[in-house]
């Protein structure tokens, strides 16, 4: 489908919440590229950090989505639904798949279901997973688990996330981590790992190392008070907060500590990648793993869960070997750029509901 194509499609969007999760810039992006090809876009999610980076095109209506007030919820999407001509509806996440499923069954709509977790979490319902009409998975494992379903296998694709690639605006550099994300509690215990064991025993060999953190959430002010703690390494941790341009600050770093979304955000900027999470420590992203990585969202499957040990390790062997993973760069974004670029996904997620909506 080509952005210059005359029709147009009345699209709901439907997400729980709209802050710094790679879901929810995802859900921004599509909106925003959606709205860009001709299409009428409605969003419906929590009000969130996102906001400042939608389009003033898609239409926002806040909604506190939470399974208590699904019923309630319902009700109200039915008549936005009826109110703006809506043609399909697309869920994602657990809550917004759930919505987006029971409102297409009551207003006789297609639905197209985003799954950006697990496959057992995110429509662990036997009663939606028998209603969905069309499933996009981003993660190949997501993907062959659905594959294995009788109900999901013929109606499910793989399409991975795509990122935006900002025209180079920073000076890179050599010896600076960059870690952005959503500051839970999951995400914190990996920066604070970072801040205590890794920071102090790297600058004894690279005195000039600097730790970028983006994000806000709540652990941020945790966050705060652990750096004002660290009186011998806390100048070189810098914590600013939240950015809708993640991507672009990305090109400052010289390696990012990050997976999924943000993974994708560092290396189509020209930024290196350690995967990493609080459950598993991947390795730094190469030409010849970039494509078992770029299939899994960049989130290291099969890793065990990162200790001070192999992070320093890991970080010290890219520090000691810089010039030669930044040799890489060239192709690696390259290579990524084409398979996850923002305008690579949304051609096929529109393409799939055109095939959703003229079926109907």
């Amino acid at each position: 489908m080509n952005k210059n194509n005359s029709s147009a499609l009345n699209i709901l969007l439907i997400t729980k919440n709209f802050t710094m999760g790679g879901a929810e810039v995802h859900v921004c992006d599509l909106a925003n590229e959606l709205t860009n090809r001709g299409h009428n876009v409605h969003l419906v999610a929590k009000q969130g950090m996102q906001r400042q980076s939608l389009s003033k095109k898609v239409n926002f209506h806040p909604l506190l989505i939470s399974d208590l007030l699904f019923l309630p919820n319902l009700v109200r999407l039915y008549n936005l639904v009826r109110r703006e001509n809506i043609h399909l509806i697309h869920g994602h996440q657990r809550l917004g798949i759930s919505l987006a499923v029971c409102l297409s069954k009551l207003a006789n709509l297609p639905n197209v279901a985003t799954v950006h977790g697990q496959l057992k979490y995110d429509i662990r319902s036997p009663l939606i997973r028998n209603h969905v009409d069309k499933l996009i998975c981003v993660r190949k494992v997501t993907f062959e688990e659905a594959k294995k379903n009788h109900r999901l296998s013929s109606i499910t694709s793989l399409i991975l996330n795509g990122v935006i690639v900002h025209p180079l605006s920073y000076k890179k550099h050599p010896h600076t981590l960059m870690y952005g994300s959503r500051l839970d509690k999951r995400h914190f215990s990996v920066i604070a790992m970072v801040i205590k064991d890794v920071m102090p025993e790297l600058l004894k060999t690279y005195p000039e190392a600097k730790f970028v953190i983006y994000g806000q959430g709540t652990h941020a002010e945790e966050l705060s008070s652990l750096i004002k703690s660290q009186s011998a390494t806390r100048h070189a941790i810098d914590y600013r907060g939240y950015t809708n341009k993640l991507g672009a600050h990305y090109q400052e770093a010289s390696i990012a500590l990050a997976c999924g979304r943000c993974a994708m955000d560092a290396l189509c900027n020209g930024t290196n990648v350690l995967p990493v999470n609080v459950r598993a420590l991947g390795e730094i992203v190469t030409e010849s793993s970039l494509s078992n990585f770029m299939s899994n969202n960049f989130v290291p499957i099969n890793f065990q869960a990162p200790s001070p040990e192999m992070l320093l390790k890991l970080i010290r062997d890219y520090f000691d070997n810089y010039h030669m993973y930044d040799r890489q760069l060239i192709n690696l974004k390259k290579n990524a750029m084409n398979h996850i670029s923002l305008d690579s996904a949304v051609d096929k997620v529109e393409k799939l509901y055109w095939e959703v909506a003229t079926r109907s």
